[in-house]
């Protein structure tokens, strides 16, 4: 897989990921609420590998081969009184992390495009 392709699938899934976890904090406060999480991104990679020969176990695929991700509701480890599964801590923490996984992303692709634009002056 071309790493433009790859970072731009990890930018959907951090997309659908921010998306899930506003769900999650916009009802934080609905009574019987379940969080709901989304698959992470390194098992949609192996996803993609199932049933393809490869070389090299580190190997990825074709991005056409690329699954979207699941949201799944996650399963309680915090119940309020009114059956609501969200923890509004872990959900902001969360965030932070989906802010870093873009920002790490933006700079595998700015350093990838400086790298083939400096292959091509040369």
């Amino acid at each position: 897989m071309h790493i433009f392709e790859l970072a731009s699938h990890h930018r959907a899934w951090l997309s659908q990921r921010q998306a899930t976890l506003a769900g999650n904090i916009a009802n934080a406060n609905t009574p019987g609420y379940a969080a709901r999480y989304v698959q992470d991104f390194a098992s949609l990679l192996t996803q993609s590998r199932a049933g393809q020969a490869v070389t090299h176990p580190a190997h990825i695929s074709t991005a056409s081969d690329m699954p979207a991700a699941s949201v799944e509701t996650a399963v309680p480890d915090y119940a309020t009184h009114s059956g609501n599964t969200v923890d509004v801590e872990h959900e902001l923490l969360n965030a932070s992390e989906i802010r870093s996984g873009y920002a790490l992303n933006v700079s595998v692709v700015k350093t990838f495009n400086r790298m083939l634009q400096a292959g091509l002056r040369s």
